[in-house]
C-alpha cells in the first residue's frame, strides 16, 4: 500500500520585479542543498530523501529565502 498526503508548504505573492529566472527560492530548490526537487511539470515538490531532518531544514530554508526576498524587495510589490 502507498499513501501520499500533499501539503501546501508556501503561498506567497512575489515582488513585482521577480521572475522565475531570478527567484532565489527556485535556485535553491534546484541546488544540491535542497532535500526537495521541483517536479518536471513544476507543480509539485518531490522529496530527494526520506530523512525527516533534511526535509525540515529545507522547508525552513524555503521560508527564510522567501522572507528575505520579500524584505529586500519591500517596495516592489
Amino acid at each position: 500500500m502507498r499513501t501520499v498526503y500533499n501539503m501546501n508548504l508556501l503561498n506567497t505573492e512575489c515582488p513585482a520585479t521577480m521572475t522565475e529566472q531570478k527567484c532565489p527560492l527556485r535556485k535553491y530548490l534546484n541546488s544540491p542543498a535542497s532535500a526537495l526537487r521541483i517536479s518536471i511539470n513544476e507543480t509539485l515538490l518531490m522529496p530527494k530523501t526520506s530523512n525527516v531532518e533534511d526535509l525540515v531544514k529545507t522547508i525552513n530554508q524555503m521560508n527564510q529565502i522567501c522572507h528575505e526576498c520579500q524584505t529586500n524587495n519591500v517596495n516592489q510589490r
